[in-house]
């Protein structure tokens, strides 16, 4: 049977894991990636919790080790989650979404409410409108945005290595698949239906994001009945790489107070 999951996981999903097998003896944290990016945006995440937890961090398709092409909705890389989940035997987890990863996070925590114990949400919004410029850049002039985006991802004070990481990471992924995850942020809207979620959640904000605002992740915390919200100082959009350390101390103490009771 661990063969036949270990096929299927590289063919099909594509995943980094803390530890193989995916057992019951720790709590499991699945961490979504956003638009363009893959696992190797919680590397820092996936080091940090791997001791005390069973740290997941799935690739979307198209993205990193998964194949296919990218989708245009977000109810359909919801749904590539909760199968993936299926597979690897994760009745219920903790679940990390950050910007195109957070609106995933939040159709899984609307649809199968069930399956979450904690949701941490980064970085996002209940609508994530996208300009029409990026898709015209993206479709005509790749190497324009490859360019623009440490801009709007980052800071001004992060890191080379940082930035050097996350841009190599981007390059890889083929333009098509960076427009259809833009494709499926641009029409998701869940403005209506947020204040639905009931499972306790967490908003990690970064005070310098230009992609998703601290308005975005305030009117989160005003809907979102109960959650608890951290805003990051001198970070911007991918705050998870530019300030590890608070972001991970955030998500210890979150963690710790809503353990899964089975996974």
């Amino acid at each position: 049977m661990e063969n036949m999951v270990e096929k299927l996981i590289g063919e099909k999903f594509g995943a980094e894991f803390g530890d193989w097998p995916v057992g019951d003896d720790k709590p499991a944290i699945i961490f979504v990636h956003g638009a363009g990016g893959s696992h190797l945006m919680w590397l820092g995440q996936l080091a940090y919790f791997r001791k005390q937890y069973h740290t997941v961090s799935v690739n979307l398709p198209g993205h990193g080790l998964s194949p296919d092409k990218g989708l245009e909705s977000i109810g359909g890389y919801a749904d590539f989650v909760l199968d993936f989940a299926d597979q690897i035997k994760l009745r219920r987890f903790l679940l990390v979404g950050l910007s195109m990863g957070g609106a995933i996070a939040q159709e899984i925590a609307l649809k199968s409410p069930s399956r979450i114990s904690g949701l941490v949400l980064i970085s996002t919004g209940a609508r994530l409108k996208v300009m029409p410029e990026i898709f015209k850049m993206i479709r005509e002039n790749w190497p324009a945005y490859l360019q623009m985006f440490p801009k709007f991802a980052f800071s001004k004070n992060v890191k080379e290595a940082v930035l050097k990481l996350a841009l190599e990471d981007l390059s890889r992924r083929a333009p098509a698949v960076v427009e259809a995850d833009f494709r499926a942020c641009d029409s998701f809207d869940r403005r209506e239906q947020v204040n639905g979620i009931q499972t306790p959640t967490l908003l990690i904000s970064a005070r310098l994001d230009l992609l998703t605002p601290p308005n975005y992740m305030d009117f989160l915390h005003s809907r979102i009945a109960g959650s608890k919200l951290v805003r990051i100082e001198d970070a911007g959009h991918i705050v998870n790489l530019e300030k590890p350390e608070e972001v991970n101390r955030a998500l210890s103490d979150f963690f710790r107070e809503h353990l899964p009771k089975e996974s």
